[in-house]
């Protein structure tokens, strides 16, 4: 009987444990895989600020309806950097509802429906409603257009209503940050103590005398740097080397270039369709239907047509196909199909010029350009080949490379005087007299008569783009040296192996939200799996970024905050460089004694230097000659007149300044315009610097880079 009891008694948790066995076997694989909702119940979990979760499907309905506006607006779909901008577009709104609508609210801000009727259709309406409801024949703004189409809301297309819904947000949006910002504004004062102050720094000058010595006069190689003075640099400029969450890569990219094969395939196919074009029945749908661009027709006069077309075509013929030219990634083909007159005439020249800026030359230096440019026309007046010397001797280097040619342009292009002397010109030849204009003196030659033709013109463009075999072709490139990288050792020994063909290359301090990696666009797969899966050391599988196939090597991983000696180590190299090559110098200038500091600098040698700079300014923070270097300039109002200071070191050297001169501010009686200045000045940025703080103190959490 005891052992029934026992087992009468054991019983209950028998069961139990069947149960809870049964149970792990029909839902285990769901409660313990990487979609439990027990072990992983905030995957969903995009974003957070101010500790409102933002779940993915609430984000990608608000991607949806902004998606929705801009195909409704433009009459296309968006392409992936138009989708990049809608998701930071979305992503602004959550950061605006949460934060500075949250912070708004707080200090009692709202927006009233009597508020919002104003602005929309009553007596203060928002400049954005006022240009979609402007009157055609007046050019005012028409309340009842906007009151008529308000009241016939519910009759318009469904995606109408939509688009005016989502407008009507953004006006919403608009007027809280204008009143949070308002009420920021207004809190900004400025004493008038602060008012004259900015007025002596504005308006004391100096004239200076300095010796200067640069720290590029000693070689780098003279100066050892240890990472314990790196280290010591970093830690005593911390607020200087603040990073975010950010990864290091290496990697190799197998670029899928169009072959030879594909080229001549290109081309053959482009005069099959020269053939077809000739004989066209309609030119318009014949281009658009064999077209890899729209926007195929254009109506132009010579100085607008196609620069790679008039290169090329010089007797334009009616009914004439001309191509293919390759034309950046693609091959065109041009028909000309009418000619016509038009309003205004275009002209071909080339040009010699010589620098003198009217409003930056000295007298001698417009004397000599103009000397210049005489004994140049004396030189082509006697045969001398117009190309050759504008090559050697043209100030323009975009023309003179082309032999001075400046291709056709229309009347109004240039410059005032250059276009007068050119179309008053005519016909071709050399202008026997140098041109001057605000950039100099010109000799300009017409080399084809002004003519006043407009053409009508149809094209087909065909992208060079790479076959399926050349990009297989590629990808098994990649493949080999994908199963030969399986780690860092492996990855350096396989391009090693192959260095005649394989390139490694470099990208730091790649963030989160990332979208291209240097010239690897459409790269957000690529940054997704280094934050999301990979560890430092771990090799990529094969990922294909617009037109490449790439392969990458994790080398680091940096947490938010201070960065580390090796993610700045060549900045900070440099500046503990400079800090002891100023040591040095300063130490050979404190040995020197001279009168003056023409005397310093003879003792000295060849690499010190010694300037004037007039009209020194405190608040400009530089000084002419010596470049932008506050410490410098705090230094010369720190000084009297004639006094001199000892050697220090600057932001690119080392310095020794002299005061010649000081020019103190004017006293003013009232200091009022100064007061208005300094508080528009500081208002400007209120918006940003705001905006900035909420977004400190609402704790962002940003995880987008998981999902896009």
């Amino acid at each position: 009987m005891a052992l029934i009891g026992k087992i009468r008694e054991k019983s209950g948790i028998a069961v139990t444990v069947i149960a809870l066995g049964l149970l792990l076997f029909i839902v285990g694989g769901d409660l313990v895989s990487s979609n439990s909702f027990l072990l992983n119940a905030d995957q969903n979990k995009l974003g957070e600020i101010n500790g409102n979760k933002i779940k993915r499907e609430v984000f990608e309905a608000k991607v949806d309806e902004l998606k929705n506006n801009f195909i409704l607006n433009n009459k296309k779909s968006p392409n992936d950097q138009e989708m990049n901008s809608i998701r930071e577009q979305a992503w602004s709104e959550f950061l605006f509802e949460y934060g500075v609508k949250a912070e708004a609210e707080k200090l009692g801000l709202t927006v009233t429906a009597e508020e919002k009727y104003d602005y929309i259709q009553g007596k203060n309406v928002n400049a954005s409603i006022k240009q979609y409801f402007t009157n055609p024949q007046t050019g005012q703004f028409d309340r009842t257009q906007i009151i008529l189409y308000l009241q016939n809301f519910q009759k318009l297309p469904a995606e109408q209503q939509l688009s005016w819904v989502a407008f009507e947000k953004q006006l919403l949006q608009e007027r809280y940050r204008t009143k949070y910002e308002n009420l920021l504004k207004a809190s900004v004062y400025v004493t008038k103590d602060e008012a004259k102050r900015d007025h002596v720094a504005q308006n004391t000058k100096a004239n200076v005398k300095f010796l200067y010595v640069p720290y590029y006069t000693l070689a780098d190689s003279t100066v050892k740097v240890s990472d314990g003075q790196l280290e010591e640099y970093l830690n005593n400029n911390k607020d200087r080397y603040k990073a975010d969450e950010s990864v290091g890569l290496e990697y190799v990219a197998f670029p899928i270039t169009p072959s030879a094969e594909d080229t001549l395939k290109t081309v053959q196919d482009m005069a099959d369709l020269k053939t077809q074009f000739i004989t066209a029945e309609n030119d318009t749908a014949f281009a658009n239907g064999n077209s890899d661009s729209q926007n195929n027709t254009l109506l132009a006069n010579r100085g607008q047509l196609p620069p790679a077309f008039l290169q090329r075509v010089s007797n334009i013929q009616i009914d004439s196909v001309y191509g293919p030219f390759l034309e950046g990634n693609s091959y065109k083909i041009y028909k000309v199909a009418e000619e016509r007159k038009d309003t205004i005439y275009s002209i071909k020249a080339s040009h010699i010029l010589f620098e003198a800026r009217r409003a930056t030359a000295t007298p001698e230096q417009k004397a000599e350009a103009l000397k210049k440019a005489k004994e140049t026309i004396a030189k082509l007046q006697k045969g001398e080949p117009f190309e050759i010397l504008a090559m050697q001797l043209s100030t323009d280097p975009g023309s003179a490379r082309n032999g001075g040619d400046l291709g056709w342009f229309s009347e109004g292009m240039m410059v005032k005087e250059f276009n007068k002397a050119a179309f008053d010109k005519g016909s071709p030849g050399l202008i026997p007299q140098p041109i001057e204009t605000d950039f100099g003196y010109h000799i300009i030659k017409v080399t084809e008569p002004k003519s006043n033709k407009k053409f009508a013109l149809f094209s087909i463009e065909r992208q060079l783009s790479a076959s399926e075999a050349t990009r297989d072709a590629v990808y098994n490139k990649a493949t080999a040296f994908a199963s030969e990288a399986k780690d860092e050792e492996s990855f350096n020994k396989a391009i090693k192996k192959d260095s005649l063909n394989l390139f490694k290359q470099k990208a730091d301090n790649i963030t989160k939200n990332a979208q291209n990696i240097n010239a690897l666009s459409n790269a957000r797969n690529i940054v997704r799996w280094a934050f999301d899966e990979a560890k430092v050391g771990k090799v990529s599988p094969i990922f294909d970024p617009e037109n490449n196939y790439v392969v990458c090597l994790v080398t680091k991983k940096r947490d938010k905050g201070t960065g580390k000696i090796e993610d700045y180590k060549d900045e900070l190299t440099t500046k503990v460089r400079n800090e002891e090559k100023a040591k040095i110098i300063i130490d050979k200038l404190s040995g020197l004694k001279g009168a003056t500091l023409e005397d310093i600098q003879k003792s000295y040698g060849a690499d010190a230097q010694v300037n004037t700079a007039n009209d020194v300014n405190l608040q400009g923070g530089s000084i002419p000659n010596l470049g932008f270097d506050p410490v410098a300039t705090g230094k010369v109002f720190g000084l009297k007149k004639g006094k001199r200071t000892k050697a220090f070191a600057g932001e690119n050297g080392v310095a020794i300044l002299e005061v010649i001169e000081q020019i103190p501010a004017a006293e003013i009686a009232d200091y009022t315009q100064n007061r208005t200045t300094a508080i528009q000045s500081q208002s400007y940025s209120v918006g940003y610097q705001a905006t900035e703080a909420i977004k400190e103190a609402s704790n962002v959490k940003d995880n987008r880079y998981k999902f896009y």
